[in-house]
């Protein structure tokens, strides 16, 4: 637990990762700010359909829709993820380390991103 009565919660790589499924596990004296996710998976894009936009499909199989993260401030111009990481899907480099905040909205789990690149992948 940190100093302000947050705490860090580390789950195993085939965890599937929803946020109102974590609040509701949770004790009533507990609230859920924030879930943030570190993983790697893989990248794929759908051009049309249900599943249309640039995805992040986790090792557990959950799959993430992409987005950069929202402005902080006025001043604030967050970096330019999503577009990079689609660049490195279109040159053939599929696999991707990704990180941020993840929210829930029109029945998608977004990645709001904070960091992510190509990788190697792991055999």
């Amino acid at each position: 637990m940190s100093k302000n009565g947050d705490f860090e919660v580390t789950f195993k790589e085939a965890a599937r990762i929803v946020p109102s499924k974590i609040a509701e596990a949770l004790p009533k004296k507990f609230s859920l700010a924030t879930v943030a996710l570190t993983a790697r998976g893989e990248l794929v894009f759908h051009e049309s359909g249900d599943d249309a936009g640039f995805w992040f499909v986790a090792k557990s199989g959950q799959k993430y829709l992409l987005a950069n993260r929202p402005k902080k401030d006025e001043k604030d111009e967050p970096a330019d993820i999503v577009g990079a990481l689609r660049k490195d899907l279109e040159a053939g480099k599929s696999q991707a380390k990704v990180e941020g905040a993840i929210v829930e909205a029109d029945g998608k789990v977004t990645i709001q991103l904070e960091k992510g690149e190509a990788v190697e992948a792991q055999k």
